[in-house]
Order: C-alpha cells, then structure tokens, then sequence
C-alpha cells in the first residue's frame, strides 16, 4: 500500500492530529491496508456503534475501530507518527501551574510536596526527544486482550447480552516497516479461533523490533 500512497500530499500525514486531510488520507490509508490483510473479509466486520469524537479520535491517530459478533474479535488500529506522539506527550505532561499546585496543597495537606522537574512539566523539545527514541525502537506496537461487546437483544430481560471477545491493538506508523508488522498481526489475528497467544507469542511486550 505505501507505494499507492506516496504520492498523496503531506504523505505519511504524520500531522493527523491536528490537520483533517491528513487524518482523513491515514484513515483511507489504513482501510486499504485492512482490506489487503489475509484472512480480511468486510462482510464480517462493522464499525463499532459510538458518538463520534473527531477531535479525539484525530489526536489520538484512532482510524479503524471495528467488530464482529460472529467472530467475536475487535479491531483496533491508531496511526502514529513522531509528531502525533510528541504532541500527546507534551500535552500531557504539561506541567503545573501555581494554581494548580495551590489546590493540591490544599486537598492534600500542607506538607505536600512534588519535585520541581514535574511541576515543571515536559519541554516540546524533551517531548520531541523522546518520541523519536520511542519510533526508533518500535515502528508498531501490537497486542490482543481481552474484552466484550454489548449485543442488543429484545428478548433478553436487560435488552441485551455481553458478548466475551479478544481485541487487537494495533498503532503503527506509516512506513514499510509499520505496514509490514501490521499485515502480519492483522493475519494472524485473523486466523480461525483464538489469537491472542498467536499474536502476543508473536510480538513480546507488544513491540515490533526493529
């Protein structure tokens, strides 16, 4: 698929987060990479019924987000970049501010105390640091767990049942790389039966080793 996308504008549309077109190229991107994927078959899979959050689901790279009750498998896959992950980071290790740190004291006692490195908070360019140390060790970041869906049924007193499923999670950057672990996950995540000890064997600490 990266051959087909690499003449697209902005291409690897590392700044989803904060630009439509580029989330929205990611997305289609990825699409294609789940349609190519061994063992894929749309007919299968929906998207999961939720409100849609295009702000958080830009800033957190979230593009597929996929079930199927007949299956009893989720799909979950986030595009990543430096630049996505640099902004989460500094966002959300932004320190405090002297109000902020005022109001702890408060609740917590006078005798409360942080060091100075985290009220400070996290510089964009120690940010920056360390999502680059982060995309050189890893160009995806792969596991199953555990989880269920609810099933609506009428017939059943509460309306409904829980359905027990296996989620795959998988964030990837747009790279060969990325693509490659990401289409070896998503088949083997997609073989009949169970898949977690398939994918989690195949995948220690959910990393890809680069």
């Amino acid at each position: 698929m990266i051959d087909k996308f690499e003449k697209t504008p902005d291409f690897p549309f590392e700044r989803y987060f904060e630009d439509a077109n580029q989330y929205a190229a990611a997305l289609e991107y990825w699409m294609s990479v789940l349609r190519k994927a061994k063992g894929f078959d749309a007919t299968y899979w929906a998207p999961r019924e939720r409100p849609l959050e295009i702000e958080s689901d830009m800033y957190h790279g979230k593009v597929i987000d996929i079930i199927s009750n007949d299956l009893r498998k989720e799909i979950n896959l986030q595009t990543w970049s430096v630049l996505g992950d640099a902004n989460m980071l500094f966002k959300e290790n932004s320190g405090l501010s002297p109000a902020d740190y005022k109001s702890l004291k408060a609740k917590f006692g006078p005798e409360f105390s942080l060091a100075d490195d985290v009220i400070a908070g996290m510089s964009y360019q120690e940010a920056l640091t360390e999502a680059q140390d982060d995309a050189r060790l890893t160009p995806a970041k792969i596991w199953v767990e555990k989880a269920s869906i609810w099933h609506s049924d009428p017939t059943y007193k509460n309306g409904g049942y829980q359905i027990e499923t296996e989620r795959l999670v998988l964030t990837a950057q747009i790279s060969k790389q990325g693509e490659s672990a990401a289409l070896s996950a998503l088949a083997l995540f997609l073989e009949p039966g169970s898949s977690m000890f398939r994918v989690n064997n195949a995948f220690p600490d959910g990393m890809v080793v680069t």
